[in-house]
């Protein structure tokens, strides 16, 4: 139907190319002039070597008999050709050199078992045909052919075994290698978006945190609200108890607002005393409600570091409305936050350091 979308065809495997153009050369070889005795056996096993693709490639599924597929395949493949060998001449066969494909096609393996498993097959199969052939028994030429055949079947199937192993270890290599990339790339990532004092979410993070709600809210109408909590007086505090002490402050705020949120919210530090908190599909409530929750964690930690236990925190919350912009939202969140902290009375207890709106 005209504008209907077609299945993509997949990709052929190169080793069905390869198995299917070593078919076709035989089929070639086979109508060359000298081989009218011969023909029969080379288009029978040509056949047979079709219907295997086809059955192989196209009607079992791709990873039938898991990592047995290249032994179980080749080990088919071969059984075919001691057929072509047995119709052609026996160990004589002039079609000898087709024998020894399968065993060099499981270098494309990787598992050097699969290599030996079908270098056995091949060589008990040639031996079989070598044995059962009268022309062997009487002739010493035949032997002399059969010993170094089988011989160079040997030499084939060993440097096939050692391909197949040199590849197995650098493909490993390559694996670990990726692995420890991919793991470099993460921690970089990972440090890339991180505050590295607090450990929480750093500006970069957040700015893509907000792009992805508001896409989010103007394709859903889904709602999220930010908090903006800001440490009264950091300076004055770095002042008298040290920046160390206003590092453990910060440190534990951030830490009191990831305890207070959901796991799949944002916590990020916005600035040298400030840090945003972004709540997804949540609406002005849940916001004021959550802000009371970071207000009491943080004075839980707070209080129970003698240096910091005078340290107050202000938070100002905003939720998206339609036209509504990430930076508004900020602007909105830290007006509220500055009119939480004008209302803080002076002579406010400090058992009650936090502020929120």
């Amino acid at each position: 139907m005209v504008g209907e979308r077609r299945a993509a065809r997949p990709a052929a495997r190169p080793t069905e190319v390869a198995t299917l153009a070593s078919a076709f050369l035989l089929l070639l070889s086979g109508v060359l002039p000298g081989a009218d005795d011969e023909r029969p056996g080379v288009l029978i096993a040509f056949g047979l070597t079709l219907a295997y693709v086809a059955v192989w490639y196209h009607v079992l599924p791709a990873g039938a008999f898991g990592r047995a597929r290249y032994s179980i395949g080749g080990a088919i493949v071969q059984l075919i050709l001691v057929y072509l060998l047995i119709a052609t001449g026996r160990s004589q066969s002039g079609w000898f050199v087709f024998y020894l494909l399968p065993v060099l096609a499981t270098v494309f393996s990787y598992h050097p078992r699969s290599t030996a498993i079908v270098a056995s097959i091949a060589a008990a199969g040639f031996l079989f045909v070598g044995l059962t052939d009268p022309v062997v028994r009487t002739t010493l030429d035949a032997r002399e052919i059969l010993l170094t055949r089988f011989v160079g079947l040997g030499a084939v199937a060993s440097m096939a075994y050692i391909i197949t192993r040199a590849m197995q270890a650098h493909r490993e290599g390559f694996a670990r290698q990726e692995t420890r990339l991919r793991e470099v790339l993460a921690m970089t990532e990972r440090e890339a978006m991180t505050d590295p004092l607090t450990a929480v979410h750093n500006r970069r993070a957040l700015e893509q945190a907000l792009a992805r709600a508001a896409s989010r809210a103007q394709r859903d109408a889904r709602p999220y609200s930010v908090l903006l909590i800001d440490v009264d007086g950091l300076k004055s505090l770095n002042d008298r108890q040290g920046h160390a002490a206003g590092d453990r402050g910060l440190r534990l705020i951030a830490t009191a607002a990831t305890e207070a949120v959901r796991g799949y919210d944002l916590v990020a530090r916005y600035g040298g005393d400030e840090f945003v908190v972004v709540l997804h599909d949540s609406g002005a409530e849940p916001a004021r409600a959550t802000a009371e929750r970071v207000r009491a964690k943080a004075r839980q930690l707070l209080g129970s570091d003698a240096a910091l236990a005078n340290t107050t925190i202000s938070i100002g919350t905003a939720t998206w409305r339609t036209g509504c912009s990430p930076e508004d939202l900020l602007s909105e969140a830290d007006k509220d936050m500055y009119a939480a902290k004008q209302k803080r009375r002076p002579s406010e207890p400090p058992a009650s350091p936090v502020a929120t709106t």
